[in-house]
């Protein structure tokens, strides 16, 4: 949402003069006091932190690039360009601009004069005011912004496309494993093409469903290609309780895979269930693996299920994609379908969340209805229970959200990272392009209303003042849905 991250254009234009001399140039002290900021980031988040929000910032600077370079095209006035926000760090003025940063690397702004009928504007500048300026050169002006996180999207899209390749279609390999899951503990890693397991063929990802289970628990040969190299690994296939085997435990529940029981490892559930028979009535360790985290639980043994249906086999990795790198030319015509197809599956999932009742059911943090979609995002643990963590899928991200959520991406390879850059300058593309003010799409619509009702020689202009209300009531909107999603990625954070 970098309209929320502009200083106000409604505000009345200040002349570099009326500004304090010690403005411009730098202020060390402010500078000094930025620095601490990025060090405490460091210290806090460690690099991925600081190139995650250098990128975004670098977007949002772009985006108002856009705005800046298109009005100084159309002959409109822009007095100041701007990173972050705050107290001024330095700035230096250059022709009738002033551009420089500020105290809160938090986005960019450009201010550019007579936004509408409530700014103040030097009778001089008024034929360069945005009011006064034909249709096409306000609406370009203010399209330029979101048009660059669709360039970027596309740009992004074919660095990656042409680095790392396009999908081989009917071929699969690793995408995620899971953390403290079998296929870790074999050494499998992301982009390995499994063959056979237990000499059964797996080249078909559906078939780990047939496979997987008929050797859960026990030591197998696991043949996989890894950068063009046959490999045969030995694993073993790992177990997790069922809902008919977690009845006769009070503290274990549906999904858990179990590593060792009173302190002792246990390499399958029949070597745990041995063990349970000894303590049958009683409340013992148990270690368990769920949510992608190893924790020790105490569990009361009530009954030990030793049926074929106490568990199922659990391999732990996800489907990936074959990719085949393309010439440069070829991987350019690919990444406007790729955007493309990506901004209409993020606009499905934009409707899903605000015009479903399960949608704002996850928004804010409550169970969905019974029936709705939604996946596991691992234990959400108190000091009475850990239910089964389901959480709605079309759970809405905060920037502190996407930020953390990149920062955990940069460990997964720079393709990953850049595809993640490229859904998320698509979201703020389209987020942007939203037809209410103070959204860039509010303003567009403003100016094709203006142009809609002007004809015959007569100019018609919104008065700015009955808009009020409306953009006020955006923003309130804006703030509630925004904090909310910052508390909840900040309680609740998104693990991978």
């Amino acid at each position: 949402m970098t309209d929320l991250l502009k200083a106000p254009e409604s505000e009345p234009e200040q002349s570099v003069s009326a500004q304090a001399d010690d403005e411009l140039g730098i202020q060390p002290g402010r500078f000094v006091g930025l620095l601490g900021v990025i060090g405490a980031m460091a210290v806090l988040g460690g690099w991925e932190l600081l190139l995650i929000v250098a990128i975004l910032v670098a977007c949002i600077v772009i985006h108002e690039a856009g705005h800046y370079l298109t009005a100084r095209w159309s002959g409109m006035k822009a007095t100041e360009f701007f990173i972050g926000f705050g107290p001024r760090i330095f700035a230096w003025q250059r022709g009738e601009t002033t551009y420089g940063l500020k105290a809160l690397p938090l986005g960019a702004y450009v201010r550019i004069i007579g936004m509408n009928n409530l700014d103040d504007v030097d009778p001089a500048d008024e034929p360069r005011a945005y009011r006064n300026a034909a249709w096409h050169k306000r609406f370009l002006t203010v399209a330029a912004g979101p048009a660059t996180h669709f360039v970027i999207a596309i740009l992004l899209a074919g660095v990656a496309i042409w680095q790392f390749g396009e999908e081989v279609e009917g071929q699969w390999a690793v995408g995620d494993v899971i953390p403290l899951s079998a296929a870790e503990a074999a050494g499998i890693e992301s982009g390995d093409q499994l063959l056979r397991i237990d000499g059964r063929s797996v080249e078909d990802f559906d078939n780990l469903a047939g496979v997987v289970p008929d050797v859960q628990g026990e030591l197998v040969a696991i043949d996989l290609v890894r950068d063009g190299e046959v490999l045969t690994i030995d694993a073993r296939i790992g177990e997790r309780l069922t809902a008919e085997g977690s009845t006769g435990y009070s503290g274990l529940y549906e999904g858990d895979v179990l590593v060792g029981i009173d302190g002792v490892e246990v390499e399958n559930y029949a070597a745990f269930a041995a063990r349970a028979e000894q303590h049958i009535g009683e409340t013992v360790e148990v270690d368990v693996v769920y949510g992608r985290r190893l924790q020790t639980e105490l569990v009361t043994i009530n009954t030990v299920n030793t049926s074929e249906g106490a568990v199922n086999g659990f391999l732990g990795i996800s489907e990936g994609t074959v990719r085949e790198r393309l010439p440069l030319t070829e991987a350019a015509s690919q990444a406007v379908p790729t955007v493309w197809d990506g901004t209409k599956q993020l606009g499905s999932r934009f409707g899903q969340l605000f015009s479903s009742v399960d949608g704002w059911r996850g928004l804010f943090a409550l169970p969905p209805t019974e029936g709705a979609t939604v996946v596991d995002s691992g234990p959400v643990l108190t000091d009475q229970q850990r239910p089964q963590a389901e959480l709605d899928e079309n759970r809405l991200l905060s920037i502190v959200g996407a930020v953390g959520l990149g920062q955990q991406l940069v460990g997964e390879g720079v393709a990953t990272v850049l595809i993640f850059f490229v859904g998320l300058n698509i979201s703020l593309g389209m987020i942007n392009l939203v037809p209410l003010l103070p959204f860039d799409g509010g303003h567009m619509a403003v100016a094709t209303y203006e142009r809609a009702r002007s004809f015959g020689g007569r100019v018609h202009r919104v008065d700015a003042a009955r808009l009020l209300p409306l953009t006020y009531a955006v923003l309130a909107f804006m703030m509630l849905v925004g904090g909310i999603a910052i508390v909840r990625d900040l309680v609740d954070p998104i693990q991978l």
